[in-house]
């Protein structure tokens, strides 16, 4: 094969696309040097799937036709898809010649890949290789995620890889846990805050009414005095002609 000089043209420019605009979650590289039209790839699995933390590797064949013949990509990895059969063959539109699929030479190993990453988030069940597997992703679809999940972790992740996943969802529960003290804590100082007012409130009614309470007694204790002062007069009044009683005695 390395005696197909459009072939290894093509290969050439489509190796450089990858050095200078990698695509995401994809690497591919030549799997024997002296053999072009076989190479091998990576994807990983895309966040927030079944496939998350999941490395699949795959293999590439180039036809001798190529780029005018689709590429014949299988996973080597297992996976739990709709789409992809236990061999590994892949069930997409553009893997496909035309009418059946959509395959031209305008396509390229990266847009190829970046499509079935992307058929990993989004599987198409109008279009399956797998029956059984579909009718519980259309039938009963926590099931399907919960066993997808078992075959990532079975097939796609090692051990090493399962540790640093491991420490990724202690940190982040960790991070959850901090999140919530401080959401409690935030909700306990609010409610100390809130009660606040209320009891300064309340120690200033009582203030007022004592206030209230000194003023009524100092208003009685007027009143009295001044009651007490223009009784005096009268008293005086009283006494008068007793006085002038005695004067007369005297004078007589």
């Amino acid at each position: 094969m390395s005696s197909n000089p459009q072939l290894l043209t093509r290969l050439k420019y489509e190796m450089d696309l990858f050095k200078k605009d990698p695509p995401p979650g994809v690497q591919v590289w030549n799997a024997n040097g002296e053999r072009v039209d076989s190479l091998e790839a990576s994807i990983i699995g895309p966040d927030e799937t079944p496939y998350e933390h999941g490395i699949f590797k795959l293999t590439i064949t180039l036809p001798t036709r190529y780029p005018f013949e689709p590429p014949d990509i299988k996973y080597v990895t297992r996976i739990y898809h709709p789409n992809v059969d236990d061999q590994g063959r892949i069930c997409l539109d553009t893997l496909k010649m035309p009418p059946q699929g959509s395959w031209g030479p305008a396509h390229n190993l990266s847009t190829t890949l970046t499509t079935i990453r992307l058929l990993m988030a989004h599987p198409n069940p109008d279009d399956p290789l797998m029956k059984e597997i579909t009718e519980q992703y259309r039938n009963n679809h926590q099931l399907f995620i919960k066993t997808a999940k078992e075959f990532t972790k079975k097939y796609a992740i090692d051990s090493q890889q399962q540790q640093t996943v491991n420490k990724k969802q202690t940190n982040e529960n960790e991070k959850n846990t901090s999140t919530s003290s401080t959401t409690s804590t935030t909700s306990t100082t609010e409610s100390i805050d809130s009660d606040t007012p209320n009891k300064k409130r309340n120690r200033d009614d009582d203030e007022e009414e004592q206030v209230e309470k000194e003023k009524e007694e100092t208003l009685e204790k007027g009143s009295f005095k001044h009651q007490k002062t223009n009784n005096d007069p009268e008293e005086t009044k009283e006494e008068e002609p007793e006085e002038e009683q005695e004067e007369e005695d005297v004078w007589e």
